[in-house]
């Protein structure tokens, strides 16, 4: 089975939730086929606080954003087509971080 090709819209879901501790900040990615093509790789992201005490987190799709320097698609078209959701970090080679995962899923439904 190729995933690379697999979509789903997900705009009903309403955003994500996620149950983390992270000591440092970090974003959930919305990622559709193309989409480095598409955006100059400027993706359509949402920063996630660093927590390092286990925490809850609901972002909406309105939380989603690109940060400006690539080219802007329409949001709702992407997160229409989504490929897969990724965890992405920013910092220096050699940054390390503490992270764990208790829970993801569609806005509002992740318990803890």
């Amino acid at each position: 089975m190729d995933f690379k090709k697999k979509s789903a819209d997900i705009t009903t879901w309403g955003g994500m939730c996620l149950v983390y501790s992270a000591t440092q900040d970090f974003y959930l990615i919305v990622r559709f086929n193309g989409d480095d093509e598409a955006t100059g790789s400027d993706l359509i992201q949402a920063k996630i606080p660093l927590k390092k005490d286990k925490s809850l987190a609901n972002v909406t799709w309105d939380d989603f954003i690109q940060e400006g320097w690539g080219t802007a698609v329409d949001k709702g078209e992407a997160i229409a087509k989504a490929a897969r959701i990724e965890i992405g970090f920013k910092g220096s080679a050699g940054t390390t971080n503490d992270f764990s995962i208790y829970a993801i899923g569609k806005y509002g439904t992740c318990d803890w």
